[in-house]
């Protein structure tokens, strides 16, 4: 539903926001004694959804309310500057788009300060999980969480917390050996999801005749 759309927070034009993030690069160059990287990260977004299933089980006025919290208690209180939080409903789930200025308490412009790294993002995530455990909302898989956990599980046995040794205790075991990619790029992920997309579609179009036939 499009009309529901609205900008929660932050600039109301995408025009305004890049104007308020060349500004602060302009005024992060004049006062440091090296200015950014064209490559530097100095913000970042976060996106909100769940299921479509569970579209017609929540409460959309209380899931926003308590995303938000979420959003000030990660970030805000942080020293992150919010940019712009947008509520979407046009598409086939809620949705929502966060974007943050990666201002410290101390003035640097640092996005890891916010992310940090692989196993950062996934403490996150379970942090979220736990937030949205109230509208009978569930983690999605990790498989950074699965490699922890039989990693752990290796060192208990005398086999030590190297990639090397995870993959040994897995072959001992007979415990199917996880992936722990590091750099895979979203353009390879989104591949990797609409050869998925096409195979669920072959599958549902496969049930579909069977039933027809039965």
């Amino acid at each position: 539903n499009q009309k529901n759309n609205k900008t929660l927070l932050g600039f109301q034009t995408y025009g305004d926001v890049k104007k308020f993030l060349h500004k602060k690069i302009a005024e992060h160059n004049k006062q440091a004694t090296r200015g950014l990287r064209k490559d530097a990260s100095i913000a970042f977004e976060c996106i909100m959804t769940f299921s479509p299933g569970m579209a017609d089980k929540i409460n959309l006025k209380e899931w926003r309310k308590a995303n938000l919290d979420f959003l000030k208690r990660e970030f805000a209180q942080k020293g992150a500057t919010v940019v712009r939080i947008d509520y979407h409903e046009s598409e086939e789930t809620p949705h929502i788009h966060a974007i943050f200025l990666s201002t410290t308490k101390d003035g640097k412009l640092s996005t890891k300060d916010f992310l940090g790294g692989r196993g950062d993002l996934s403490k996150l995530q379970d942090r979220y999980a736990k937030a949205m455990e109230q509208f009978k909302l569930e983690r999605g898989y990790s498989r950074y969480n699965e490699y922890v956990a039989i990693r752990n599980m290796a060192i208990k046995a005398g086999y030590g917390k190297k990639a090397a040794d995870v993959k040994a205790y897995c072959i001992d075991h007979g415990i199917p050996v996880p992936e722990r990619k590091r750099h895979t790029t979203k353009y390879e992920w989104m591949a990797k999801l609409d050869e998925r997309i096409k195979e669920l579609k072959a599958e549902i179009s496969g049930l579909e005749k069977q039933l027809s036939h039965s």
